[in-house]
């Protein structure tokens, strides 16, 4: 059922990303040239197609996307060509990132739920509701300041060497992965945080401890295996959290990922391209569920006690 829910999700998300885009004042004709010459933008909107139907057009889009080819941008250049290099950009940020929301968000989580009501606690949770509190561009402002322009430790902007990729300059991931790990890890550290409180106040996890079994012994055995389902499924929901953060850490650190190409994009007003991005995040995100469902379904029943 949760399944059937996220791919109903997932088609939902995939007409909205078209149809909204269309409905923006404007469209790829007036955005490419400013102009009042009605002759002129009816010509440009022949040529880009905008002069047929929406629902058209999105049948033609979607039928292109399935085979693989969701065809051209206002530009001219074919989407798959335009996107696949900002996308495996984008790809590495998040890659790099995740290690970082892990450590924050689930470790830290499991600490300040193990120990609940300690000082440990009370201080990551201070911690992680402060960077709850902070917007991502301002974390990437201060961290800038800290680490780049007070330290000299690292590049205050993430600029890809022309023609190359991030990866001959690894340190250009550094600075906006931090970012986007930590503001995405502050929200996972609170939901884990909670999930391993609840299951340490537990009966069996107290008794354990009353039965002089080392804490390790009793965090292993006897509450993990209850939380695991319930961190599994919120690892899966940072998942759109992780993709957003990197769309406003791309653009504070000028990295030429998909989250900046997106920008540029809807001020394009370039529906194809547009549309095209968002569903496959959306894909990643409904996927990423999907397969939590699946693990805690398939899961041993003592994760679900």
């Amino acid at each position: 059922m949760r399944i059937a829910q996220a791919l109903l999700t997932f088609a939902v998300t995939v007409v909205l990303a078209f149809w909204l885009v269309d409905t923006l004042p404007g469209d790829a004709a007036t955005a490419s040239f400013v102009t009042t010459d009605a002759s002129w933008l009816a010509r440009r909107r022949a040529e880009l197609g905008l002069d047929i139907p929406v629902a058209e057009r999105f049948v033609e889009w979607l039928g292109g996307l399935v085979r693989g080819d969701p065809g051209f941008s206002a530009s001219g250049i074919p989407v798959v060509d335009q996107i696949s290099e900002p996308l495996a950009r984008t790809g590495l940020l998040l890659l790099a990132a995740i290690p970082v929301a892990a450590v924050a968000g689930i470790g830290g989580g499991m600490i300040a739920g193990a120990r609940a009501g300690s000082r440990t606690d009370r201080t990551t949770s201070l911690f992680a509701a402060v960077l709850l509190a902070t917007p991502e561009f301002v974390l990437a402002v201060i961290l800038v300041t800290v680490l780049s322009i007070q330290l000299g430790l690292l590049p205050p902007v993430s600029l890809v060497p022309l023609g190359g990729s991030p990866l001959d300059r690894p340190q250009i991931l550094i600075l906006p992965a931090v970012t986007a790990g930590l503001a995405v890890g502050a929200w996972l550290q609170r939901t884990v945080r909670a999930v391993v409180a609840a299951e340490a106040a537990r009966p069996h996890v107290r008794s354990a401890r009353l039965a002089g079994i080392p804490p390790l012994a009793v965090f292993m055995r006897h509450l993990l295996p209850g939380a695991t389902g319930p961190i599994v499924q919120l690892c899966a929901l940072a998942v759109p959290g992780l993709i957003g953060a990197s769309l406003v850490v791309e653009v504070a650190f000028g990295y030429a990922g998909a989250g900046s190409l997106l920008v540029t994009l809807i001020a394009n007003r370039d529906t194809v391209p547009v549309a095209t991005l968002v569903t496959i995040a959306a894909g990643v995100t409904a996927t990423s569920l999907a397969i939590a469902d699946l693990v805690t379904e398939s899961a041993p029943r003592r994760w679900l006690r």
